[in-house]
């Protein structure tokens, strides 16, 4: 079954507000009044108007992010001002950390955007104020909040409350009793509601939301598509969340049958590489063989230059070897002139240079002790003898290779103009047999990183053998110069992989000029990308992030989802109370907007009453919205004035007022701040 692909097509950019406009409209209807300006200050979108309206007049994401700008000064941009492009670039900062109001520098400059949209561009604002809170939210925020108000804005009044009491009473009117599932941004509250009184008391809050199902899917494609990771970002993840995510009634039996027809592709932006012409070939051509003949002339002064110094080292060198003694005083200074131990590093330093230079060496003066008596010698002499051995097979065993190299290098040209076919498949014979080394290789590799290996017993045994055989004492380590066997032999292996690697890809070059498929079969051949190579899968990414609400541990969190939260709330209630709050299990929040997400909420609440219960789920009207919409709404009845704490109580009673104050339906339950004399002293770690 083919798998339907679809396209990027971004989420809403955020609308501009009509500033001349809304200035225009205080003007004639507000400015003179006192209307209150109602604010659902969300952590996620920003809702702002005038109280008594249907619709706010400002939404828009609540942020603050700081640039410069032509004349390098820094401005401040708040939610539909920063550009889209740069939405993802600049440091952005929320008012809000995990849900609660916390950086007020931020939330200053929030709503000096919102009064200066709605036009109020005087000192102070002479308009009530009806601000949405996080249930439960701590003194320290709300006495902040009121400072700023009050202190940087002279507002007559103040009201608080929360929102998605708010959208309960815009949904179900007042005294209405239900069970308030508020799915936020940063985290989801459970808030029982009986008879129109919210009881913060049996309210529980579950630290997930909207912004960790994005983080999570995220997460998971940027893991899976690691080599599209630049191209898999915010924004994307965020319309896969808008666009192809879903809730699964049953999780598990969902993703057996997402396999079997519920899969998606998203098509990433892509650039089709048109092929080069034959003009183009050409000239690149000529400029790799131009830019080949620069670097070879480069290489080869270089070369020129390294021999002409190593030649003088040489010369003088042996000019000094043989115009002083080699047990006189003279000889030892001019030893320790050139940075040399003794005269048998003196030797090794000529031969290495005549190496170099491509001259003859003295071999006997190299291995000059293999053929020594051990009787002969002291215990150190007898341990480089050892080494000498061990190393003029090493070489020997390499120039053995090297000649029969050459040998089979010169019948595979003879085979390659008397027989074509049969060269061909002595290339392949060849290559495999390369192939097969290079396995053992890997394999000896992995058996020698376990030492209760027999290849590793084997070449420990070899290794101690080499510095304890012969040798009268337990010394073997106590000098530089022993570890020199054990160089040797890594540098061996080392050598004998590269001449492989080397080998492999000569082989496999000289068989593609005879067999042009060749390449194509090995996968070493550039071929065109096509639209699949920038497509990724979507199967169970499209009902994991709303699931994390569920299973918290999908994400590695230890604790209660919904389900089980929710159960634990209902059994703080009589049966007749828990009863009719489980008769109205009520939805709302922006993050909500998963599709199914009810209907599973209802299959989790049939789950945990008991049998023969009546349950009812139900989504707001609108998730996003219902919460200004039921604020503005209580923003113009008498009850606001009489809940609210004015400017004159505050100087006169500070923050804590609210704690004598009525309560309203919507608002918190507060309690007075104790004195730290009263507050309960700290434990002794010593207990």
């Amino acid at each position: 079954m083919e798998i339907p692909v679809f396209d990027i097509k971004g989420l809403p950019v955020q609308v501009q507000p009509d500033q001349h406009k809304l200035r225009n409209l205080y003007l004639a209807r507000f400015q003179n009044s006192s209307l209150p300006i109602v604010i659902d200050n969300g952590s996620f979108n920003c809702r702002a108007g005038w109280a008594g309206m249907s619709d706010p007049s400002l939404i828009f994401r609540n942020i603050v992010a700081r640039q410069k700008n032509n004349q390098d000064i820094q401005e401040v941009l708040v939610g539909s001002e920063i550009p889209e492009t740069d939405l993802y670039k600049l440091s952005i900062r929320s008012p809000f950390e995990r849900g609660i109001l916390q950086h007020f520098h931020t939330q200053e400059h929030v709503l000096d955007y919102i009064f200066w949209v709605l036009g109020i561009q005087d000192s102070q604002v002479n308009h009530p104020l009806l601000i949405t809170e996080t249930p439960c939210a701590p003194n320290y925020s709300r006495d902040l909040l009121l400072e700023l108000a009050f202190e940087a804005y002279a507002v007559p009044s103040v009201n608080l409350g929360i929102d998605a009491i708010f959208s309960l009473r815009k949904n179900k009117g007042p005294n209405s009793s239900a069970m308030v599932i508020s799915f936020g941004h940063q985290a989801t509250h459970i808030l029982p509601c009986l008879d129109g009184e919210f009881l913060p008391q049996y309210s529980k809050r579950i630290n997930i939301g909207g912004v960790h199902c994005t983080q999570s899917l995220l997460k998971f494609l940027q893991t899976r598509y690691f080599y599209a990771k630049n191209m898999i970002l915010w924004p994307l993840a965020q319309e896969i969340i808008y666009s192809h995510c879903y809730t699964a009634q049953n999780y598990f039996s969902e993703l057996e049958s997402l396999k079997l027809g519920k899969q998606r592709k998203i098509q990433l932006p892509w650039v089709m590489t048109q092929q080069p012409s034959e003009e183009e070939i050409r000239k690149k051509q000529q400029q790799r063989k131009e830019q080949g003949r620069k670097l070879k002339e480069m290489a080869m002064k270089k070369s020129e230059e390294k021999r002409k110094l190593a030649i003088n080292e040489l010369e003088e060198l042996e000019s000094f070897i043989q115009s002083v003694k080699k047990n006189s005083s003279d000889f030892q200074d001019g030893l320790v002139a050139r940075g040399i131990e003794n005269y048998d590093e003196l030797k090794r330093k000529i031969n290495s240079l005549r190496s170099r230079l491509n001259l003859e060496v003295d071999e006997t003066e190299k291995y000059h002790l293999i053929n020594i008596p051990d009787e002969e010698l002291t215990a150190d002499l007898v341990k480089q003898k050892r080494i000498q051995k061990i190393q003029k097979a090493a070489r020997e065993a390499r120039e053995q290779r090297k000649s029969k190299a050459q040998e089979e290098q010169e019948r595979i040209e003879k085979l390659k103009v008397d027989d074509p076919d049969a060269y061909l498949k002595d290339l392949h014979k060849q290559r495999q047999e390369v192939l097969q080394r290079i396995e053992e290789r890997k394999k000896l590799k992995m058996e020698l990183q376990n030492r209760n290996s027999r290849p590793s017993q084997r070449r420990l045994r070899i290794i101690a053998d080499l510095g304890t055989e012969g040798a009268s004492d337990d010394n073997f380590g106590m000098k530089d110069q022993d570890w020199n066997i054990y160089r040797e032999i890594h540098n061996d292996n080392q050598e004998e992989d590269e001449e492989d690697q080397n080998l492999l890809l000569d082989i496999d070059t000289k068989i593609g000029t005879v067999d042009t498929n060749h390449l194509i079969t090995i996968g070493d051949v550039w071929r065109q990308p096509t639209a699949e190579d920038y497509q990724i899968l979507l199967e169970t990414d499209r009902i994991r992030p709303p699931e994390i609400l569920f299973q918290p541990s999908i994400i590695g969190l230890e604790q209660a989802g919904l389900s089980q939260t929710l159960e634990q709330v209902f059994k703080l209630f009589p049966p007749a109370q828990a009863q009719k709050l489980a008769s109205c299990i009520f939805i709302t929040g922006a993050s909500a907007i998963f599709p199914n997400f009810r209907e599973r909420v209802e299959i989790e609440a049939l789950g945990m009453r008991p049998f023969g219960s009546y349950i009812c789920v139900e989504n707001a009207k609108n998730l996003a919205s219902d919460a200004w919409s039921g604020a503005s709404e209580f923003a113009t009845t008498s009850e606001f004035k009489d809940t609210g704490v004015s400017i004159d109580e505050y100087k006169e009673y500070g923050p804590n007022i609210f704690c004598s104050k009525r309560r309203h339906f919507a608002s918190n339950l507060y309690y007075e701040t104790p004195e730290r004399g009263d507050m309960p002293a700290k434990r002794s770690k010593n207990r």
